[in-house]
């Protein structure tokens, strides 16, 4: 029986995702979104800090002596009304924050979900067309992935191959632009 010869490729995944477009532009409309609820945020803020300056105001009004006691009753339940407030806004504020990060995350993992599946189907057609028999994610070794490569001297890297097939299509913007960053977790939501 004659021995069958096996073609094996790899591919560098991390960089085809990084070299994407659609990475590309998913992380530029991830920091756009990322911005737009800081910017909303840091509002919710500010106006919690004025509610603060405003209840700290009011504690000096109704400790003043030379006021009279009609003035600090009203004072104080002002004082009262407006710590309430305070801590209403607070708790919607932590509470949106949360809300946002985890739609945030969500977002992120359809994104790139959706553009791990687009990837697959083109090494898919790639490694059927170029008749490879087994291919390997060159990024997986060291990485504890499934997808170890024992040894590659005489594998086939077609990285380029499915890169130049994804970002056929890529807008001007992107064909120059320089590599996505690898999808991260979004930033906690600071906290006063």
């Amino acid at each position: 029986a004659q021995a069958q010869t096996l073609k094996v490729g790899i591919v560098n995944m991390q960089d085809v995702l990084q070299g994407y477009y659609k990475s590309k532009q998913a992380q530029v409309d991830l920091n756009q979104r990322r911005d737009d609820i800081k910017k909303d945020l840091d509002v919710r803020r500010t106006k919690l800090r004025d509610l603060t300056r405003e209840v700290e105001d009011l504690q000096k009004l109704i400790r003043d002596e030379s006021t009279t006691a009609e003035f600090r009753r009203l004072k104080v339940q002002e004082l009262e009304n407006k710590a309430s407030e305070g801590r209403a806004l607070q708790r919607d504020l932590e509470q949106l924050a949360k809300q946002k990060e985890r739609q945030l995350m969500l977002e992120l993992e359809r994104t790139f979900r959706g553009i791990r599946d687009e990837v697959k189907v083109v090494v898919d057609e790639i490694s059927k067309k170029d008749g490879y028999d087994l291919v390997f994610d060159k990024s997986a070794v060291g990485m504890g992935g499934s997808n170890f490569l024992l040894f590659s001297k005489d594998a086939v890297d077609f990285t380029p191959a499915i890169l130049t097939s994804l970002n056929k299509d890529a807008p001007a913007d992107f064909k120059n632009a320089p590599p996505a960053t690898a999808p991260a977790a979004p930033a906690k939501a600071e906290e006063e």
